[in-house]
């Protein structure tokens, strides 16, 4: 995943130098009096583990869980139809970009 102030490594599998780390983040050097030097930075994961064999446990269950918390506590759920509007608008304005190699604004946004 690419931004303007950095990027997202998701390993998915090993190299051949061996097993990678899962998630790798690399942020942009900031300009200026006060600015930060960019490179990688190492990210500690190990506060998901226990989330993590949870979510092993019930797999897509998760959702239906996450659905279910919603309602017993009266908030809107982390899948909105805004969400998946700007996700959808994401993915065909990378298409559009490219096809072009034009940069292109996005319209959408989600709170």
């Amino acid at each position: 995943m690419f931004g303007r102030e950095g990027t997202l490594v998701l390993h998915y599998n090993t190299n051949e130098t061996g097993p990678a780390p899962p998630l790798e983040l690399y942020r942009a050097a900031t300009p200026g009096p006060g600015g930060r030097p960019g490179g990688w930075e190492p990210l500690d994961l190990g506060h998901l583990d226990e989330p993590q064999r949870h979510v092993d446990r019930v797999r897509r269950a998760v959702l239906i869980e996450h659905l279910a918390d919603c309602l017993a506590e009266g908030r809107q759920p982390e899948l909105s139809l805004a969400r998946a509007r700007h996700t959808l608008e994401i993915m065909l304005k990378a298409m559009e970009s490219a096809r072009t190699g034009q940069a292109v604004e996005l319209e959408t946004t989600f709170d």
